[in-house]
């Protein structure tokens, strides 16, 4: 499955730079090809640096309360912020003619609950509050240490009220329907139909929600943190999302620490088989 996957890349690096190159008539040749040269093009991204980040960055420091953070956490499905809440549509599990929103609980950097809560994977709970430091330096975010560790005892509470991975096999507990303003009333402290409506879901009657009785315990969590810690939340999230895309010290800090620290690569992979991971997630 190694070899086949290997041959499978080949393939489209060879079909994606063909693109680029303009040796392709498919319709969306140029968007497969404008983006595989804009990712390759180290020089620009390095000239850029962080700067590609400023309107995006600029929208959490212009926040003043926590309905700000809703409302921008809500844009999180259709732009580069992020959310403690995650949002899909898909086919309704048990109406499968008809589309659903879906709700789910996030908002952890790391790669399960556990990392945030057994005392043998502390080490790496520490290296990653080291990274959210470093990262929060690298954009000239206020006080980053401090600010990293408040993150880190956010994502901590969130990590206790997130289900584990084994209460998640059962379908059924899973398949929670609501109206938006049941979900409020549920879950009182975040404004789940402004979230709604600032990702263009305004006029949804019925959302799915997945681990139900996490939802009022991150909503409690929401409404006690201090709105700082939420911007710098926010702050972090973003860099850590764009960080691959970014100039070669994000990417470097993120590959020190997901790569090395948390799954024991060396080294990185080549520029081109990052690109073509990028083209393939990006233009669809």
């Amino acid at each position: 499955f190694v070899k086949l996957g290997d041959l499978a890349e080949g393939q489209i690096r060879s079909l994606i730079e063909d693109a680029a190159a303009g040796r392709s008539h498919d319709k969306d040749a140029g968007k497969i090809g404008a983006a595989y040269r804009a990712f390759m093009d180290e020089a620009r991204i390095e000239q850029l640096d962080a700067k590609p980040l400023a309107p995006y960055l600029a929208a959490i420091r212009a926040e003043k309360t926590k309905a700000d953070v809703v409302a921008l956490m809500g844009t999180a499905p259709k732009g580069a912020q992020s959310s403690i809440f995650g949002v899909g549509i898909s086919a309704d599990d048990k109406a499968p003619d008809r589309y659903v929103v879906s709700l789910g609980t996030a908002g952890s950097g790391l790669p399960d609950r556990d990392y945030s809560l057994k005392a043998d994977l502390a080490d790496k709970k520490a290296a990653y509050q080291a990274y959210v430091a470093k990262m929060l330096g690298m954009i000239d975010w206020p006080d980053p240490a401090i600010n990293a560790k408040a993150v880190v005892d956010f994502e901590t509470q969130l990590a206790e009220a997130r289900w584990a991975r084994a209460e998640m096999r059962n379908p059924d507990k899973l398949y929670n329907p609501m109206s938006p303003a049941d979900l409020v009333a549920y879950a009182p402290g975040f404004d789940f139909r402004a979230f709604l409506a600032n990702a263009g879901l305004g006029d949804v009657t019925r959302v799915i929600v997945g681990t139900n009785t996490a939802f009022p315990k991150y909503a409690k969590i929401f409404d006690v943190t201090p709105l700082d810690t939420l911007k710098a939340w926010q702050a972090f999230h973003l860099v850590n999302g764009a960080s691959g895309t970014l100039s070669k010290r994000f990417v470097d800090a993120n590959f020190d620490f997901y790569g090395k620290t948390i799954s024991g690569q060396s080294e990185n992979e080549p520029r081109w088989k990052r690109a073509v991971g990028f083209v393939n997630g990006m233009v669809r």
